[in-house]
């Protein structure tokens, strides 16, 4: 696979980072991908968004997440997403990103085949993720939030 694969975040600290850490880098060393495989450490969000935008795609196998942050950051810079069919991924990306199988090793590298050898798909979905992002704004957040509280309180004063 040509480039490199980066991997941001911070990868050691709590126990379970700690392990993850020595499972990649043994994986690494087994498969002589020590050259292609860069850990970034934490990253500043003005870093995040060139990583991201120089990116040929952002890989987010997660299994669990109360919302999946990262694909919208990547559809805010038009990079194509491959991450996981369950969970908030799922409703969050549907649609503008290839979904995938997060337990699934084999699912996670024909995802990643798929947008590497198909740049009008990684087109198409770069520009259904801008659009997708759009939808997420603090903006529209806040209004949703204040249209909540209004009606809340109107249906408070209406049970007085």
């Amino acid at each position: 696979f040509p480039g490199k694969l980066l991997i941001t975040g911070k990868t050691s600290g709590a126990p379970y980072q700690d392990q993850m850490r020595i499972l990649c880098d043994q994986a690494i060393a087994e498969c002589g991908l020590r050259e292609q495989v860069v850990f970034t450490g934490f990253v500043s969000d003005e870093e995040l968004d060139h990583l991201l935008g120089m990116a040929e795609f952002l890989v987010y196998p997660s299994l669990y997440e109360g919302f999946g942050i990262p694909i919208l950051e990547a559809f805010n810079v038009g990079t194509p997403v491959v991450t996981s069919n369950v969970t908030a991924m799922k409703e969050v990306a549907e649609g503008a990103a290839v979904l995938i199988d997060p337990t699934s090793v084999e699912d996670m590298a024909a995802g990643m085949r798929k947008l590497h050898e198909n740049q009008q798909l990684c087109a198409e979905l770069g520009a259904k993720g801008k659009e997708k992002a759009k939808k997420y704004t603090w903006d529209r957040l806040g209004q949703q939030y204040l249209d909540l509280y209004l009606e809340l309180g109107q249906l408070s004063s209406q049970g007085e």
